[in-house]
């Protein structure tokens, strides 16, 4: 060892500067104590964590007064039940062997509930459905008037629309044919005291036969018997049928006939006289 060597060992360390883009992170679940009416703080614990970027050494932690900190390493854990003030900062640093020292910080809050406030007054009663019904001869009522009002809950007027007889709560028996119950809704209006009864229409019906000069019907489906008033024709969802002819003192009844066991034709004495099928 020569006298160079000598004098540079007993020389101080040199310091070099922190490497480019060197820094200390501090991150935290949350920054916020959320405190209940009651007093109960959630989260039970708000963690950090130091994060360190090209720097070498140890992190030293610390908490502003009113916050204790917990934990080990690069990570700290500030329970609710250790923070006793509204507001602390937690601190992260690191001195660096150049000297520099790198400082990061978080603050936490605690954000408490209001106290509930009055109960508000009740609002006004709504409106409220009403129905009415009333039992008429035939199929239909008057459109005009659109609708109709009255004091209270009481029914429409007789004869508003063109019925005849009172209107009543409920339907109480079964329409005879050709009568119809007819139906009216309603509102009534606490406020003002008042019910509106719209254009009634057709609750409940009993038809009767169906009487037409013609009608086009395209395609129909029957399941049982289809025949002409006088019994002249006869056609029959199985698929028979029979045509005869009006009778007279001449002719008698002539008829064309298909059954289960044939096709006939017979002649107005009752004869058979055209056969396809079993002989009769």
């Amino acid at each position: 060892m020569n006298d160079r060597d000598v004098l540079l060992q007993a020389t101080s360390p040199r310091l070099t500067a922190p490497e480019a883009g060197a820094a200390l992170l501090l991150t935290v679940d949350t920054p916020v104590f959320h405190v209940s009416t009651s007093g109960a703080g959630s989260p039970a614990a708000i963690n950090f964590k130091a994060t360190q970027i090209n720097l070498p050494g140890t992190v030293q932690f610390s908490c502003s007064a009113g916050g204790v900190l917990s934990g080990s390493g690069n990570m700290r854990s500030l329970a609710y039940s250790a923070m006793s003030v509204q507001q602390v900062t937690v601190t992260a640093t690191l001195l660096h062997d150049s000297g520099v020292t790198f400082t990061v910080q978080q603050i936490v809050n605690k954000v408490q509930d209001g106290a509930n406030g009055v109960p508000g007054s009740n609002g006004s009663s709504g409106k409220s459905a009403r129905q009415c019904f009333t039992l008429i001869d035939g199929y239909a009522l008057a459109f005009d008037p659109a609708s109709v009002t009255v004091q209270g809950d009481a029914y429409p007027p007789v004869g508003t629309w063109g019925e005849t007889r009172p209107w009543g709560a409920a339907i109480n028996g079964a329409p005879a044919e050709r009568q119809v119950w007819f139906q009216s809704s309603g509102n009534y209006d606490p406020v003002t005291k008042q019910t509106v009864w719209t254009t009634p229409f057709q609750s409940y019906a009993k038809f009767g036969s169906l009487e037409a000069i013609s009608t086009k019907t395209g395609a129909l489906t029957f399941s049982d018997t289809c025949k002409s008033a006088n019994g002249n024709v006869v056609i029959n969802a199985d698929g028979t049928f029979y045509l005869r002819s009006t009778p007279s003192e001449v002719t008698g009844y002539q008829r064309i006939e298909l059954n289960a066991n044939g096709f006939y034709v017979f002649n107005k004495d009752g004869r058979a006289v055209i056969e396809l099928g079993m002989a009769l």
